[in-house]
């Protein structure tokens, strides 16, 4: 499997632009965005993408998706994602056919930019449901969507690592 999203601490800013976001940020082995040219370039034949999250109590789950696509720039990167099994709950699904959003490119149907209210890039709709770049936090806060999360696992609490890895379907 080739991880294309990865945080472990807050080593890392995830709160970057457009551009960083296409070309792709931070260690491979810490913290790490591989870019979304890469993703889309990776996803031109069908893939299937594994979510791995883990709580600050240690708990682990997982979200495995039988098909992940990621569109080209011009399409602003839209998702497609689709076939969710595992056991954390489909919190990627509601963002099925939305284009990415970063704080300087607002792509969601909101009134509000919710890549600057939720502090991080991601595939948002009515803002979201999930959100694996929001700011790191050091402990397990709950309550707001800013730093990463997973609503179908852990509702709106911090999480402390989360790896997103794909591979042929």
């Amino acid at each position: 499997m080739a991880a294309i999203q990865k945080r472990q601490d807050g080593s890392t800013d995830f709160y970057k632009n457009w551009t960083q976001y296409k070309k792709g940020f931070g260690d491979p082995f810490k913290n790490y965005w591989i870019g979304n040219d890469v993703i889309h370039n990776l996803t031109t034949t069908n893939q299937e993408l594994r979510v791995e999250l883990l709580s600050f109590a240690d708990e682990k789950a997982y979200a495995l998706y039988s098909a992940f696509q990621v569109g080209n720039d011009s399409s602003k990167y839209l998702l497609t994602v689709s076939g969710y099994n595992g056991t954390a709950g489909d919190s990627l699904g509601y963002s099925n056919e939305r284009m990415f959003s970063t704080h300087d490119e607002d792509n969601d149907p909101s009134i509000n930019n919710c890549a600057v209210l939720f502090h991080g890039a991601w595939w948002y709709k009515d803002c979201a449901i999930s959100n694996l770049n929001g700011q790191y936090q050091r402990s397990a806060i709950s309550g707001l969507s800013y730093y990463p999360f997973w609503s179908s696992w852990k509702a709106y609490t911090a999480l402390k690592g989360t790896t997103m890895q794909i591979r042929p379907n």
